[in-house]
């Protein structure tokens, strides 16, 4: 009960600030309206509201349990997170010029923090509301399917997002770092997640240091997921033996029965997140991203190519990503959900930078 009062109750929150700022931004700049200084920082603020609730969520676990303390929590850490992330911004913008610099910001403590807490055992992520459930102890070890595609997400925007001088060796450093992170199972422990990190930072890694990617990579770096996913499972079952995460038994089953077995269970993953594509839930996510499909094709494509287009680069890692989340769609146990998380945050921090650019001025940090 008390996780369904919260569930509702922020997903009300972030509706009416993030999201309901995402849509009215999106319909700004498909149809190239002018935008006042005063409602291009109301909106910027909402926008950093919904950036932010991820790790305000996972800051409010702190506290003692309880909904009110709970969305007590929720309240302090966005009051301080986005204001701070917004003034630290401006003063950063007067020394760098960068896109998307306070919304990246977020993104890059977010995902700093949910590297610590893997360290230290996922004391906040188990217990916060994207990742906890309503049946008591459902949540056992690791990093839950939520803030494993808000880790991808955001940690792969902000070194796509980053200046063109370290962006690429800050590609290759942090796909390294989130790999082992979901990949250890004495850490995040997420095996799926880890199939779609490598594609993500594979594709965008190559993106940023190539200009672009064929088929040829996409079709590697599939591969590649695939041999590293079970490479790390079978160094989590020589490591923890018989206390080793799921994947590291699967692993051990694997080497009495042979690797095709390995196959087989990501065949049927596979499958299972397809037909689970067909079902009224997944419509429901679907349709959530009708309007913004519409208004893509209707005018914030070409102000993308506009704003962005003369960085290459940057166009082909979005693309990456965006394989990177149709990877996590066929390989995690919630696929549908963690790829609709990950498209999220990509889209976020996107329409933030557009409005940074939209034409009738824009209030800087």
């Amino acid at each position: 009960f008390a996780n369904e009062k919260l569930v509702w109750s922020v997903l009300l929150f972030i509706s009416f600030t993030g999201a309901l700022a995402f849509f009215v931004t999106s319909v700004l700049v498909a149809f190239s309206l002018p935008i006042s200084c005063r409602i291009s920082g109301l909106l910027r603020a909402c926008l950093m509201v919904g950036a932010a609730s991820p790790l305000a969520m996972l800051l409010a676990a702190i506290v003692p349990a309880g909904v009110v303390g709970y969305a007590a929590g929720m309240g302090v850490s966005l009051t301080v997170l986005v204001p701070m992330a917004l003034v630290i911004a401006s003063t950063l913008s007067r020394v760098v010029l960068s896109i998307s610099m306070p919304i990246r910001l977020v993104f890059m403590v977010t995902s700093a923090a949910l590297v610590v807490d893997a360290a230290l055992g996922c004391p906040m992520c188990k217990f916060a509301l994207p990742s906890s459930y309503q049946i008591t102890a459902m949540r056992f070890y690791g990093i839950g399917n939520e803030y494993a595609g808000i880790l991808i997400s955001m940690s792969a925007m902000a070194c796509l997002f980053a200046d063109a001088r370290v962006r690429k060796w800050a590609t290759v450093l942090t796909g390294a770092l989130v790999i082992v992170i979901l990949g250890m199972g004495s850490l995040g422990a997420n095996y799926g997640a880890t199939l779609a990190a490598v594609v993500t930072f594979g594709l965008v890694g190559t993106a940023v240091w190539r200009g672009g990617f064929g088929a040829r990579h996409v079709a590697a770096w599939f591969v590649i997921a695939f041999v590293l996913g079970a490479g790390l499972a079978f160094v989590d079952l020589r490591i923890a033996g018989s206390a080793a995460s799921h994947a590291g038994r699967a692993a051990g089953f694997a080497e009495r029965v042979g690797a095709v077995y390995l196959l087989e269970l990501v065949s049927r993953k596979i499958m299972v997140n397809i037909r689970l594509a067909g079902t009224k839930q997944a419509g429901w996510v679907v349709m959530a991203f009708t309007p913004f499909l519409a208004l893509w094709f209707w005018g914030i494509q070409g102000r993308v190519l506009k704003t962005l287009g003369k960085d290459p680069a940057l166009v082909a890692g979005l693309k990456g990503a965006l394989i990177g989340a149709a990877a996590a769609f066929l390989f995690n146990d919630s696929g549908i959900v963690m790829a609709s998380i990950m498209i999220a945050m990509m889209l976020l921090v996107l329409v933030y930078s557009l409005l940074e650019k939209s034409e009738g001025g824009v209030c800087r940090g």
